[in-house]
């Protein structure tokens, strides 16, 4: 019942913060952060707390409120020829982008922001396990799975369903696939078994235990960077990492026992809406960020940061 406010998503894309950064470089940009090329990128971000205060316009970190920063990671932004570092500047645009899109197709994702620090942006959101002075209890599917953090795309849908099914009411595992279905569209090749996670409706003692699919986080699409390019999701569906099609999701739904109509609608709505919207959202970006500078190739007829 207190969704909204938890998730207090009402924003205008792009929600730009102009604050102070009270943050130092050191927590900011730690020393030897992991920039070694991996399938995802999410897990290797620098992370923490940080408490936004209005009045005084600016930005600090404390690891008790309820909102997150992720900080770009200065050698992502940095252009390099070593096929052994990841070059994938923007990052926060990019997660800011794709979260925001969810939102506006009826997802669960939470406030999110970019604030501009040099020549890229870092990304903030709000938590969603956070209320008052509660703390909803949240399961990903890799604890409900039993794999480690390392091993969280050693997996397949089939298998997390398998979890969700068990936990979940129908239009709850609706919500789950049709969301797997936005992460293919956009080839949200990073998405693992730790971005999909359940939350229980009530802290409260003796209320009855019921889960719902918990609100989004960590979208965006590894598809535009050189090297990150070749999963549409980060685990199998249907036996495939890439090349997935509407039908192989269809069969998907047919087996955990959704309406195959109803299914057939939702990806039909998700896939136009992002086709006939998606260039709007660009349009909305600042003129600083459309003209941005970072290197680009053609490769297999995509245009990705070389």
């Amino acid at each position: 019942r207190d969704k909204d406010k938890i998730l207090d998503n009402r924003y205008s894309f792009p929600n730009i913060l102009e604050l102070k950064i009270a943050i130092s470089k050191n927590i900011l940009f730690p020393n030897n952060p992991n920039t070694e090329r991996v399938i995802g990128l999410s897990g290797f971000q620098n992370k923490f707390g940080v408490f936004i205060d209005y009045e005084k316009k600016e930005i600090s970190k404390d690891d008790f409120s309820n909102y997150f920063m992720k900080p770009y990671t200065k050698e992502y932004t940095e252009f390099t020829r070593n096929k052994d570092r990841v070059y994938a500047p923007y990052l926060s645009i990019n997660e800011h982008l794709f979260m925001t899109i969810a939102r506006d197709l009826g997802f669960d994702a939470p406030w999110s922001a970019i604030i501009k620090d040099g020549k890229d942006y870092h990304y903030i959101i709000k938590r969603y396990d956070r209320h008052l002075e509660s703390k909803l209890d949240h399961f990903d599917t890799a604890t409900l799975l039993g794999l480690k953090s390392g091993n969280k795309y050693d997996t397949t849908f089939e298998k997390i369903f398998s979890k969700l099914a068990a936990k979940l009411e129908s239009d709850d595992l609706f919500k789950a696939l049709s969301f797997i279905f936005y992460s293919a569209l956009i080839s949200h090749g990073d998405l693992h078994s730790k971005n999909i996670s359940i939350i229980r409706d009530s802290n409260i003692l003796d209320s009855p235990i019921k889960y719902h699919l918990a609100p989004l986080y960590d979208i965006s699409t590894a598809s535009i960077y050189k090297g990150l390019n070749t999963r549409d999701l980060g685990m199998k569906l249907h036996g495939k990492l890439h090349e997935i099609r509407i039908e192989h999701f269809l069969e998907f739904g047919q087996n955990i026992g959704l309406d195959q109509k109803k299914l057939t609608d939702e990806f039909i709505r998700i896939a136009t809406y992002f086709e006939k919207n998606f260039l709007s959202y660009i349009e909305a970006l600042p003129a600083d960020i459309k003209v941005s500078n970072f290197k680009i190739t053609i490769y297999h007829n995509k245009t990705l940061a070389e």
